[in-house]
């Protein structure tokens, strides 16, 4: 496999700035990538999830979603879909949107 093709295969949107061709292996790159994708998705390790363990950014970021979903709405009482949003502080915004909109409801 090209490094070309490492590029297109694991960072095709550009979403991190790791250069394959800055790497002499696989290996290597996909680490780097790895720790990329947790500086800008978990950089506190909150969630307790090793990117190091996915085969690609889809899968952590799906998994991440559900530790989102487990940490701001356990029992699914705002009914916010975590996979609607790209980011952390977006779905908690979300999160706390409803929650203001349901508890206005009771006063």
């Amino acid at each position: 496999i090209s490094k070309k093709d490492w590029h297109i295969a694991f960072n095709s949107n550009l979403n991190f700035p790791i250069n394959p061709y800055d790497y002499e292996d696989i290996k290597d790159y996909l680490k780097d990538l790895r720790i990329e994708w947790q500086k800008q998705y978990d950089p506190q390790n909150k969630f307790d999830i090793n990117p190091q363990l996915y085969y690609n950014f889809e899968t952590y970021l799906n998994d991440l979603r559900f530790a989102w979903k487990k940490y701001y709405d356990l029992e699914n009482e705002f009914d916010v879909d975590p996979n609607d949003y790209f980011s952390e502080e977006e779905y908690s915004i979300a999160i706390n949107e409803a929650k203001k909109r349901l508890y206005a409801r009771f006063r």
